[in-house]
């Protein structure tokens, strides 16, 4: 099977602008290095995943990664995803395995995924409104770089969403699929045509 090789940015930048305490214990690298392919090609399928297109998948792939960074570094903070984000951490979490290897590599724990932030009344939904300005905050800061929209973003959101900085938006609704047997998991060489 022919493989695909990218060079997955984090944008702008190489690396993250900002550090803590000057350096992440060598968290970025970890993160980086994620084989998230699998995940891609799920996302992918228009029956079994979403249907998104290569660009849309390897364009959330880097604001999972950087997601996944601001979670490693703020352990203590909620980090919330846009529903492109969040959507992309559901296929990743369904992949039980890999998400619980990839979740040891990267924060040397389990990164559990708390889907009710918002939904347990006004108060909640200010906190989540609250939190995702901060987790954009630390997107500016740490890759010098204005979030943007992602696919689906727009359509799910709520009702205070401007549409400028979204990123409390409503997740979709997971299921989970057929056991997986083997540790082998497909390659983008099997969506796309080389």
């Amino acid at each position: 099977m022919k493989h695909i090789h990218h060079e997955l940015p984090w944008g702008s930048n190489s690396s993250p602008v900002l550090a803590i305490g000057g350096g992440d214990g060598g968290c970025y690298q970890k993160i980086q290095a994620l084989d998230l392919e699998p995940i891609m090609v799920k996302l992918m399928d228009p029956v079994e995943g979403e249907g998104w297109t290569l660009e849309q998948v390897r364009e959330t792939e880097v604001w999972y990664k950087r997601f996944l960074y601001l979670n490693a570094v703020y352990p203590d903070r909620s980090i919330v995803p846009t529903h492109a984000i969040d959507s992309f951490w559901h296929y990743h979490i369904l992949d039980t395995l890999k998400y619980a290897e990839d979740c040891q590599i990267a924060f040397g724990y389990f990164l559990h995924h708390f889907p009710y932030f918002g939904m347990r009344g006004d108060e909640d939904q200010q906190n989540l409104l609250d939190a995702s300005e901060q987790t954009w905050d630390l997107f500016r800061e740490h890759f010098n770089e204005e979030p943007v929209i992602l696919h689906g973003d727009v359509s799910k959101c709520v009702k205070s969403c401007t549409g400028k900085t979204c990123s409390h938006c409503k997740a979709p609704t997971c299921s989970s699929g057929p056991k997986v047997r083997s540790n082998e998991r497909p390659r983008l060489a099997v969506a796309v045509a080389v």
